[in-house]
């Protein structure tokens, strides 16, 4: 026969409801004794003990789960988000359910559907916002449903974002120090890409005006390898001296071009995220605008679970930013914030 939550109560001579708070690792369960923790524990092993999710979730109208839409999990930079959040999620003894759209808008409502079905606590969207054409985006309004979008925003519901504006405008203000009257940015469709409740170009020309430098953009589709090409080719045809590219898989193919035509290689900026594996011993590389996409998630499930565990403090949505360092790999540069620093961030 199962055991039971009683059994365990019985057997430790406990209340269920301090067996409870112990297993469910409840704030309150800071106020059992060491002693009294240690005895749950060994029952619990004593009799392989697995506690009841069904039952719980009826006692307390919450399944411990969080739901996670993401476009294609066997894209890498997906892999790392659904990770990230399996390793903050895991911290609060909730299980994350994951769902692919494979970028299919359909698929995208159906996803939302089904982990509406399944009594998701609440849902961490990494995608651009729902459409508000259709009646499911209506309903997680009208209805609050804890929905937190994670890289991305809309005013209905509470964002976390990265934020590049200060990093952007730090590098603008160096490579105009150091001789830049033009500066191009290579980075994916402003679509595809926000920051801090901006476009990424619209930050890149802001920087450029407030250094007094020319903008140039070159925007590429990252789904579609013939605008990549494209770009690459005529930037490697005629290279700028001062670019900033958006992550390293970009900045590499960049370099393999660049040698097949002999040309000079121009000072980079490359815009990573920690998690990413910049080339840092690249002779072209003179810094990076390091982005923190962990700390947004950490944030993101943060502010889901307060909406979850606080139903009446939903109040009005709310943007948090994450802001991105501009750090210098310039040598003999006197900057503080060296390779060494970049190194120490990726954990080298």
């Amino acid at each position: 026969m199962r055991t039971s939550l009683k059994d365990i109560a019985e057997y430790t001579g406990l209340s269920k409801s301090a067996v409870s708070m112990h297993l469910n690792k409840h704030q309150l369960a800071a106020r059992l004794s060491s002693a009294t923790r240690a005895k749950i524990d060994a029952a619990v092993k004593k009799f392989n003990y697995v506690p009841s999710y069904t039952a719980r979730a009826l006692s307390s109208g919450k399944t411990q789960t969080i739901g996670f839409v993401v476009a294609e999990l066997a894209m890498p930079y997906n892999s790392l988000m659904a990770s990230a959040l399996i390793d903050e999620t895991s911290k609060h003894n909730v299980q994350l359910l994951i769902s692919a759209t494979k970028y299919s808008p359909e698929k995208e409502v159906k996803c939302l559907e089904d982990l509406l079905s399944r009594r998701a606590d609440g849902i961490i969207y990494p995608l651009s916002p729902p459409s508000a054409d259709t009646k499911l985006y209506n309903r997680l309004i009208e209805e609050h449903y804890p929905l937190v979008m994670a890289f991305n925003q809309d005013k209905n519901f509470h964002s976390a974002v990265k934020d590049s504006t200060e990093a952007m405008r730090q590098a603008a203000t160096f490579f105009r120090r150091n001789g830049a009257d033009e500066i191009t940015i290579i980075a994916c469709d402003d679509t595809l890409f926000q920051s801090s409740g901006e476009k990424m170009y619209d930050l890149f020309i802001k920087a450029c005006e407030e250094s007094g430098c020319k903008s140039n953009t070159e925007p590429v589709d990252l789904l579609n390898a013939s605008t990549i090409d494209a770009c690459l080719e005529r930037i490697s045809r005629n290279p700028p001296d001062f670019l900033i590219v958006q992550g390293p898989l970009l900045l590499t193919a960049l370099r393999h071009k660049l040698q097949r035509y002999q040309k000079k290689f121009p000072r980079i900026i490359n815009i990573i995220d920690r998690w990413e594996s910049p080339p840092l011993r690249d002779e072209m590389l003179v810094g990076v605008i390091m982005c923190y996409p962990d700390k947004i998630i950490k944030k993101a499930v943060d502010i889901l679970l307060r909406l979850i565990n606080n139903p009446d403090d939903d109040g009005i949505p709310f943007l948090v930013k994450e802001p991105a360092d501009f750090l210098l790999s310039w040598p003999g540069d006197t900057c503080e914030n060296t390779i060494d620093e970049v190194k120490r961030l990726m954990r080298y």
